[in-house]
């Protein structure tokens, strides 16, 4: 990098600025927090699921 810049090269400074005044909002970092306890206490159900055990047993069902 040539120069040291205040924002990533590719993203125009005009979006950087409003970028960083979205982010530095006291509202935003509750949301952030609030989502990230949420998210905390969710649990992976493995077995259920497209992918999971239950998942697999239903594509093994043939319908006459």
């Amino acid at each position: 990098m040539v120069g040291k810049k205040d924002y990533p090269i590719n993203i125009k400074p005009i979006h950087w600025e409003r970028l960083k005044a979205y982010w530095s909002k006291l509202e935003t970092k509750r949301k952030v927090e609030q989502m990230s306890n949420a998210k905390s206490k969710m649990k992976n159900m493995d077995n259920v699921g497209q992918l999971g055990k239950v998942g697999k047993e239903v594509r093994l069902v043939f319908v006459d």
